[in-house]
């Protein structure tokens, strides 16, 4: 199987069980609007924000040294695994004796138990997700994201609609979810056959820590651009403002969904073909084509985005679909950053990835500090989007040290400006002309995308 091929064959077995998840969880939506006040939503989403932040930290961002480590076969499978847990069994003890600590956070005060079983919980299941991928299981990866998310959503539906527990029946069907995915991950990776004390190599240890923790900061620096505007929310207008964020935030997660379901099968790509010769054309085909699918999908979805939110979300809810349009730019780049990341992983240069997250970090703060207060909760999602566009800038020039690659600067400005006057048009009222107006543009857009999709075919089937 070629290697483009191959790519969109991991592709599309990611996405069968990422969409599947996925979808469960986006039409969760109206079940959290109608069963959650915005306030308690609010809450929810703060608790969750907060995981997020910390799982890179207590995990030591062990995630991306297994894929890393295990693909690569100078290293013995058997002690990278045993290795990692080695790690992370002392890492769930330390979070542990932090209990008190974690208690003064303030968002987590009252669900400080939820969130620590739900930390430890996450550390373990994402690792052994990321290690069933490293050894190729890729169709057993895939069903684990439904079974995930289908325990969690049968748990929600049982414990928020029929037993009306509220947060606590959300959190407690997190818990169930993780602890049904690992029971999984586990039955069919084996991975308890791998592991010993024996296998534990403390050098590999070194390592591999080395490796992964330039990567802490660097997740860290990401949460700032992504979740710190719900913190500056919560400050400047209260936790309903940051219900409306947390459910404007959902629409960007399908696109975020697709971007990570292609990063999956990129990953394995990139690192295969470190070696060959023309890895640059190879990268700058995949890359160009990338953007312009997700150009394509942030159009598309522009030009639905009101009438779908009239529907998927209760009244009080409805006002979140102006936070979406900048989102959607935001996740854009955030897709396109994460791309260029993996430069950085392949040439295990991962200090390089804290460097190229620090500038954007800063950027995303400040912009929430002076945008919320002035213009209200769009801010957050203008301050998310300059963050993750002065990371692609600066990660394209950046990873040029490493590979040459081209892009279409001419492309890129034309569709910029595409998206943005169908943003305008979307703000400037609801009737029809606007509505032909938007999907003229998107028309255009995919017009665009035609040759070069066109282009690729030959690469992805060869004639014989």
């Amino acid at each position: 199987m070629n290697r483009y091929k191959k790519l969109i064959t991991n592709s599309l077995i990611f996405s069968i069980g990422n969409f599947g998840s996925k979808l469960i969880t986006f039409f969760l939506v109206p079940l959290y609007t109608f069963y959650l006040t915005t306030s308690q939503y609010g809450e929810v989403d703060l608790v969750t924000t907060t995981v997020n932040l910390l799982l890179p930290i207590f995990s030591f961002a062990l995630t991306d040294a297994v894929v890393r480590f295990v693909l690569d076969s100078n290293y013995n499978n058997k002690k990278v695994i045993s290795t990692v847990f080695g790690v992370l069994m002392f890492s769930s003890v330390l979070l542990i004796i932090l209990t008190p600590i974690i208690r003064l956070i303030t968002v987590v005060e009252h669900y400080y138990i939820y969130f620590i079983v739900i930390l430890v919980l996450q550390i373990f299941q994402s690792v052994l997700s990321q290690y069933l991928r490293a050894i190729n299981k890729i169709k057993q990866y895939a069903i684990n994201s439904i079974v995930l998310t289908t325990v969690i959503c049968g748990s929600n539906v049982i414990l928020l609609v029929f037993f009306k527990l509220g947060i606590d029946g959300y959190f407690i069907s997190q818990i169930l979810g993780c602890l049904s995915s690992i029971a999984f991950l586990i039955f069919v990776s084996k991975v308890h056959k791998q592991i010993g004390i024996s296998y534990f190599d403390k050098s590999l240890s070194i390592e591999m820590l080395k490796f992964s923790i330039p990567l802490i900061p660097t997740y860290v620096l990401w949460w700032l651009v992504n979740g710190a505007s719900r913190y500056f929310i919560a400050f400047f207008i209260g936790a309903t403002a940051n219900g409306l964020f947390a459910v404007a935030s959902k629409i960007p997660s399908l696109l975020n969904m697709l971007s990570n379901i292609f990063m999956q099968s990129w990953q394995i790509s990139a690192i295969e073909e470190d070696n060959s010769k023309d890895k640059s054309i190879f990268y700058s085909k995949v890359f160009n084509l990338y953007i312009r699918l997700l150009f394509l999908c942030i159009s598309g979805m522009l030009v639905f985005l009101r009438p779908v939110m009239s529907v998927i979300v209760d009244v009080t809810f409805y006002d979140s679909w102006k936070l979406i349009p900048f989102l959607l730019i935001a996740a854009v780049y955030s897709a396109i950053s994460g791309f260029l990341g993996q430069i950085y992983v392949v040439a295990k240069r991962t200090n390089g990835m804290l460097k190229t997250s620090l500038f954007p970090g800063i950027i995303s703060v400040l912009a929430n500090l002076i945008f919320i207060p002035f213009i209200g909760i769009i801010g957050a999602s203008i301050a998310q989007m300059l963050g993750w566009g002065v990371a692609v800038i600066y990660r394209i020039i950046d990873t040029r040290k490493y590979l040459k690659f081209s892009i279409d600067l001419k492309y890129l400005t034309i569709v910029h400006l595409i998206v943005f006057i169908q943003i305008f048009s979307l703000n400037a009222g609801e009737n029809l002309f606007l509505t032909v107006v938007n999907s003229l543009l998107f028309m255009v857009m995919f017009v665009l995308n035609l040759k070069l999709m066109k282009d690729m075919l030959p690469n992805i089937f060869p004639k014989k």
